[in-house]
């Protein structure tokens, strides 16, 4: 810290008298004083506490990612099919197809093989069955949360691109209606401005919802906005540039005539 056409005030002790100490005052010119920040402890952050951030990654390492969990969520449907095997003691047969039904229609066991059924093998079976629930449910919830995650990071590859659209979109819209709008001064074109800021806000949170909860393809949700918006400035481009005044409406035309003479200020004269 510099400072400048000052005063110094210092107040020293006495070795040899403790209750007595001398004033010292000094002028200057220019002072320079140095803190000292060692006591704040400040330092740089650990990389390896963020570096796995999707937030932090580039366009290649998003793609790498999201290859990898692909690949491993892939895997993950493949390898459920095996690991239900253990759950059955005879045959496992889906026989909620139509060809499976077919298939198992004109089968016959003998009886003589068939043994009795008793509440043992009752609550057996019942116990399989909860089992395979159970286990199902399990591994629907961890591939949910896999193809969410999968989700998150397309997104943010997406974003990349879109957040640097929606600039664009935001110029193409706003920039027209200052020529459009001939009343209202710089007001009336900020405040639609603003109107449509905040539908594409909207709609760009909706489709970025969407697209991780799967219900609609990620690229979709993420355009989506653009998309619609876009059109809505071309649209405004293409009248500014013919000089057009689509939005300059005289409302006081709409008004009924009973109403416009009390808002003059004047009784109505008959």
């Amino acid at each position: 810290m510099e400072l400048f056409r000052g005063r110094t005030y210092v107040e020293q002790p006495d070795a040899n008298n403790r209750s007595g100490a001398s004033f010292i005052r000094q002028n200057f010119d220019r002072n320079t004083i140095t803190f000292s920040l060692e006591s704040f402890g400040l330092g740089r952050t650990k990389k390896d506490l963020f570096k796995d951030n999707k937030m932090m990654l580039n366009v290649q390492q998003l793609e790498r990612t999201t290859d990898s969990l692909h690949s491993r969520l892939f895997t993950e449907r493949k390898l459920l099919v095996r690991q239900l095997n253990p759950y059955y003691s005879f045959l496992r047969l889906d026989t909620t197809g139509q060809v499976a039904m077919q298939k198992v229609a004109n089968w016959k066991v003998p009886t003589r093989r068939l043994g009795v059924v008793n509440g043992l093998i009752t609550q057996q079976a019942a116990n399989r069955a909860r089992n395979v629930h159970s286990y199902l449910g399990t591994s629907a919830d961890r591939l949910s949360n896999m193809t969410k995650e999968t989700a998150n990071f397309r997104i943010e590859i997406y974003r990349k691109f879109t957040q640097s659209a929606a600039i664009l979109l935001m110029f193409v819209i706003g920039a027209p209606l200052g020529a459009i709008i001939k009343k209202g001064g710089l007001g009336v074109p900020i405040l639609i401005s603003i109107v449509f800021f905040i539908v594409y806000y909207v709609i760009s949170i909706m489709g970025e919802k969407y697209g991780r909860e799967v219900i609609m393809p990620v690229g979709l949700g993420m355009w989506m906005a653009t998309v619609i918006l876009l059109p809505v400035g071309l649209y405004f481009l293409y009248q500014a540039r013919h000089d057009s005044g689509i939005l300059d409406i005289d409302w006081q035309r709409f008004r009924p005539t009973w109403l416009r003479w009390p808002l003059r200020g004047y009784k109505r004269t008959v």
